[in-house]
C-alpha cells in the first residue's frame, strides 16, 4: 500500500516550496495520480509547474498572513496529513554532506 491509498479517490494534497527542484516534482508527480484532484502548490514567488490539476498560490512561512491566505485556500475545515514518506524524504534530502539548512 502506498502512502496515500488511505486517503481515497479525490483528495486534494498541497506542496509548499513548489518552485524548487524537489517541490517541483512532487507537483508534477501528484498531478499525475489519478487519485488527486487538485494540487496546490505554494512558493514565495507563486510560481508553480504548470499542470491539470495544479492551482499556483503564494506563501512565505516568514509572512503570517500568506500562511493564513494559503490555508484559506486549500479550504478550511479540512484534515491535513503528512505523508510519512515526503517526512523521511526531506530528512534524507538534509542529511547528505554539503546541507547547510541541519
Amino acid at each position: 500500500m502506498t502512502d496515500f491509498e488511505h486517503l481515497g479517490e479525490g483528495f486534494e494534497a498541497a506542496v509548499i516550496g513548489a518552485s524548487g527542484g524537489i517541490g517541483a516534482a512532487f507537483v508534477g508527480a501528484l498531478d499525475n495520480m489519478s487519485r488527486v484532484s487538485r494540487v496546490h502548490a505554494f512558493s514565495r514567488s507563486g510560481r508553480a509547474p504548470e499542470g491539470m490539476k495544479v492551482v499556483a498560490g503564494r506563501i512565505d512561512l516568514e509572512a503570517p498572513e500568506t500562511i493564513a491566505a494559503a490555508a484559506e485556500t486549500v479550504g478550511e475545515g479540512r484534515g491535513v496529513e503528512v505523508a510519512p514518506s515526503l517526512l523521511r524524504l526531506h530528512r534524507t534530502v538534509m542529511q547528505q554532506p554539503g546541507c547547510d539548512d541541519q
